[in-house]
């Protein structure tokens, strides 16, 4: 962020994220990814305040102030859109057997960029002739090389300061959301920000109009309704490469996407640039429609694929793939709320809240709830790793007497992310078809390379949140 934007008057610089809580006439925030509490002087209290009525408030003082709140999560930026910068952008499409609707995809965003570029990677078809055709740059592999490989060749020749990979089985991005886009990348400070990919109501047949309907809201790529700054050990993790925006020089600076990585790639350079100390954005306000599998094959084999290459990128990169994130507290409190029931959280949120208010810096009031806000989080994030990474052993809980009730908290994981919406039998069901296909997908893939890390969540003291 820069100092001294110009900015529509009266017009809101800045938005509190949903979850975040104001105290003590907003002197205090409890909030953001990881959770935390943040103590505001009154003159930062004012500043943000500022900001958030849209009131410009200069200086490199408040400037780093609000710069830090919104690398936390606990605030985010509000861009004005900039006037065709789509034009300042080059669009890198992979293709592959593309050729029934490549054209259509090129005519509808030569009205927006300045050059879109098609890399075929193999194809068997006339994709080639329909993406010259529609009016693409068009550059061949004689051969399959996978799609971070044909990212990597349309990067290689863009000239403008702005690229956006897209992939072809996505369907064209509406009129000025581009340029939404590119107001985060120029305004806000980042090298690489995505909308948010929802699932295309298209599908044909009845399989695919259940899968659309189920991708609808449920998608692997859909990162949600909220925006948030992107990392490991953040709420959002990684970004789809099926649709993200970037500046060129920064993406060729880290070495492009992995081409050793059929799957996982994106979340790779996701974690490459945020070590690079580049900052990463998920802005949901924007959003792009992503065609889903057609069959109930495709449907398990993404899902699948997308465990194995969790252990790959665990590999390269440990600990940042980690399947949930929490306190150690956490993780008793979860492990004991099936037996106890919900006094164990609250116990041991008290107790722990007592020890953080000790020093004297945080109220008691705050510190407890910061406390049993992390301990929360910690049951979510542990009912969720039993109903998707650790699903085996789930099993083998149900077949254990003593240890059945342990089963209620991946059950009420998958009850909670799937019942919201249309048809929530059927989104339960095919909820637990994509997390058992993920789990058998992680497992096998551990297995093979006798490398587990990717199966072990990551607890901290919680001493200091």
């Amino acid at each position: 962020m820069t100092a001294g934007r110009p900015r529509t008057a009266g017009r809101p610089r800045f938005e509190l994220d949903e979850g975040t809580r104001q105290l003590r006439r907003g002197t205090v925030l409890i909030g953001g990814s990881p959770l935390r509490v943040v103590r505001l002087s009154p003159s930062g209290a004012a500043v943000l305040a500022a900001g958030l009525r849209g009131i410009e408030v200069p200086g490199p003082q408040a400037e780093a102030l609000l710069e830090r709140l919104v690398d936390g999560g606990l605030i985010h930026d509000r861009p004005e859109p900039s006037v065709e910068a789509g034009r300042r952008a080059t669009v890198v499409i992979p293709a592959r057997d593309e050729g029934r609707r490549i054209g259509s995809l090129v005519g509808a965003l030569r009205a927006e960029v300045a050059e879109v570029i098609v890399v075929d990677d193999g194809s068997d078809d006339d994709t080639r002739e329909a993406a010259t055709g529609a009016g693409a740059t068009v550059i061949a592999h004689d051969s399959p090389r996978g799609p971070a490989a044909a990212r990597n060749t349309g990067l290689r020749v863009v000239e403008t300061e702005l690229v956006m990979m897209l992939d072809a089985d996505c369907l064209p991005p509406g009129p000025g959301r581009l340029d939404r886009l590119a107001a985060v990348i120029e305004t806000g400070g980042a090298s690489l920000v995505a909308p948010r990919v929802v699932g295309a109501a298209v599908g044909e047949g009845r399989w695919g109009r259940v899968v659309s309907g189920y991708e609808a809201g449920s998608g692997p790529l859909d990162m949600g309704s909220r925006p948030s700054p992107v990392g490991p050990g953040r709420r959002v993790c990684f970004l789809p490469s099926a649709a993200m925006l970037a500046r060129t020089d920064d993406l060729v600076a880290v070495g492009g996407f992995d081409e050793e990585l059929r799957y996982g790639e994106d979340v790779d350079l996701v974690i490459r640039l945020d070590r690079a100390g580049k900052r990463c954005r998920y802005e949901p306000a924007v959003t792009v429609e992503h065609l889903p599998r057609t069959g109930p094959l495709g449907f398990l084999e993404q899902r699948f694929r997308y465990g194995g290459s969790a252990v790959d990128l665990d590999r390269r990169h440990p600990g940042a793939v980690a399947p949930a994130r929490g306190t150690r507290l956490g993780l008793a409190a979860a492990l004991s709320v099936p037996f106890i029931g919900p006094l164990a959280v609250t116990a041991l949120g008290l107790r722990s809240g007592r020890r953080l208010a000790a020093d004297g810096r945080f109220a008691p009031r705050q510190a407890v709830a910061v406390t049993l806000g992390a301990q929360l989080e910690g049951v979510a994030g542990i009912g969720r790793l039993l109903a998707r990474e650790w699903l085996p052993l789930t099993v083998l809980l149900l077949t254990r007497r003593r240890l059945r009730r342990l089963a209620l908290l991946p059950l009420a994981a998958l009850l909670a992310d799937e019942l919201p919406g249309r048809r929530p039998a059927l989104k339960v069901g095919l909820g637990l078809l994509a997390r058992a296909s993920y789990a058998a997908g992680l497992w096998s893939r551990a297995v093979e390379t006798r490398r587990f890390g990717a199966l072990l969540p990551r607890f901290g003291s919680g001493r200091r949140p």
